[in-house]
C-alpha cells in the first residue's frame, strides 16, 4: 500500500509512535510503510519503538525524531 496523496491527514494529529517488535525482514519491509506515514503526515513528529536489536537499524533515519529501544518482554528493563 503506498501513500495516496488525495486522503488529507487529520491535521490535529501532531506525533506519531510506530511501535515495530518482529524478525529482521519484518522491520526491513516495514520501512516502505515508514516512508508512506512521513509523506503523509509532513511536519509531524514520528517516533519509533523497536527492540534494542533492531534499533541500528534506525539510527541515522532522519524520518524519526527519536528511536525507543525498549524490549518488554525483559524484566530488567521495566
Amino acid at each position: 500500500m503506498r501513500y495516496r496523496a488525495d486522503l488529507p491527514a487529520d491535521p490535529t494529529i501532531r506525533r506519531i509512535l510506530v511501535i515495530k517488535w518482529s524478525a529482521m525482514g519484518d522491520v526491513v519491509l516495514a520501512t516502505a510503510l515508514f516512508e508512506d506515514i512521513a509523506q503523509a503526515f509532513p511536519g509531524r513528529e514520528l517516533h519509533l519503538n523497536t527492540l534494542p536489536i533492531w534499533q541500528g537499524l534506525f539510527a541515522e533515519d532522519t524520518r524519526f525524531q527519536h528511536i525507543l529501544a525498549i524490549d518488554l518482554r525483559d524484566p530488567g528493563q521495566q
